[in-house]
């Protein structure tokens, strides 16, 4: 019996990273916005969306580096990138005094997963439009003529 292909960390890291330069502000924004009595629907809609786009980002990163698997990697990168999101989104409601619920964690970590399911294609289109770039052979046109 084979072994699973274990995946590679750094890929995984890097691209939870870049998610994370779009997610946490955003996440941080969300959180500070909800605690108001008032809080802007606008704002926090911008907020929840540039969160959103922050997972997409973790699985267009993953499939850019990543070689195999790449929908493994896209799941996994955009689950990483919903940690601590979600952590800022627990330590927000905890501070409202808001309920925690273990099955909205659940799904949203699902849904941000999705997100990177369904971004790492583009990111694996890409690394493939670069690869088929500089696989171009430069030929004389001279060449060939006797």
């Amino acid at each position: 019996m084979t072994e699973p292909a274990k995946l590679d960390k750094l890929i995984i890291a890097r691209a939870a990273a870049y998610a994370q330069l779009v997610a946490m502000p955003a996440a941080l924004i969300n959180s500070s916005l909800s605690g108001r009595a008032d809080p802007p629907e606008v704002a926090l809609t911008l907020s929840f969306l540039a969160v959103v786009v922050g997972f997409g980002i973790a699985g267009f990163a993953a499939g850019v580096n990543a070689t195999r698997d790449v929908a493994k990697y896209g799941a996994v990168a955009a689950l990483v990138s919903f940690v601590p999101v979600e952590l800022i989104a627990i330590l927000g409601r905890m501070d409202r005094g808001d309920p925690i619920r273990l099955l909205g964690i659940v799904m949203h970590g699902a849904v941000a997963s999705g997100i990177g399911l369904l971004t790492v294609k583009l990111g694996q289109r890409r690394q493939q439009a670069n690869l088929n770039r500089n696989d171009v052979s430069v030929t004389s046109p001279l060449e060939g003529q006797q």
